[in-house]
């Protein structure tokens, strides 16, 4: 079972967390948040995971994920220069940091395309240029020992009902 996931739009990274200091008379403690934008984008992410979900459950068991974060050419660029960016010889190098957008896309499908982005257990993150600035996610279940022995069991148990099963020859055909 996989999910696949278009999230449109600029790719936004997780923020580094805020502090704040609360207290009423005595001493106080810190409180620990998000910030307004980190939490919007992760509600978006959330909305096109729902969508997609379309009531399925979430994944569980070890997953592995693929992240792909696309942004538009700078208006700055020549022509020789986008062209080079769209076909990828040029990576966006001066944009956020991969792992903090991976960040907030898990963070944002978590509880919606699996039960806890601690299943995640194998990652491929990029950024590219492309004409649309989007976020491409794909997760899948990883397959395991057990998964990969079951797969040989069931094929050697297919090889052998068809060894089983009788041959129709020359003979048969009376």
């Amino acid at each position: 079972m996989s999910f696949r996931l278009v999230i449109p739009g600029d790719p936004r990274p997780k923020g580094r967390p805020k502090f704040r200091v609360r207290s009423k008379k005595g001493p106080g403690f810190v409180q620990t948040y998000t910030d307004q934008k980190t939490q919007k984008y992760e509600a978006h992410v959330k909305a096109c995971g729902l969508a997609v979900m379309a009531g399925r459950r979430p994944l569980e068991g070890a997953l592995s994920a693929r992240v792909t974060a696309y942004f538009t050419p700078p208006s700055s660029a020549t022509k020789e220069m986008r062209a080079a960016m769209i076909d990828g010889g040029l990576r966006p190098i001066t944009t956020a940091d991969v792992d903090n957008i991976v960040k907030a896309v898990l963070d944002g499908l978590n509880g919606v395309a699996f039960t806890d982005d601690r299943r995640i257990v194998g990652l491929v993150a990029e950024k590219r240029y492309a004409e649309t600035a989007r976020v491409e996610v794909e997760i899948w279940k990883t397959k395991g020992i057990i998964e990969r022995l079951q797969e040989k069991l069931l094929k050697t148990l297919a090889r052998a009902r068809k060894a089983l099963q009788p041959r129709k020859g020359k003979d048969d055909a009376e």
